[in-house]
């Protein structure tokens, strides 16, 4: 994992506008940790692949 953004994402990071309540699409999809709620490996941190979120 890293922990440091390029000069890059750091200005697509700044210039985003995200608007609370929308659905966005990830391309590149992204990886995050994720916390699963249901099942035998509930709360076990996990990371998982996204290519949308909210």
């Amino acid at each position: 994992m890293r922990d440091e953004m390029t000069e890059d994402q750091v200005a697509a990071n700044v210039a985003a506008q995200l608007v609370p309540g929308k659905y966005y699409r990830f391309a590149p999809p992204i990886m995050a940790t994720a916390v699963p709620v249901g099942g035998p490996n509930v709360c076990k941190l996990e990371e998982c692949e996204f290519d949308r979120g909210w």
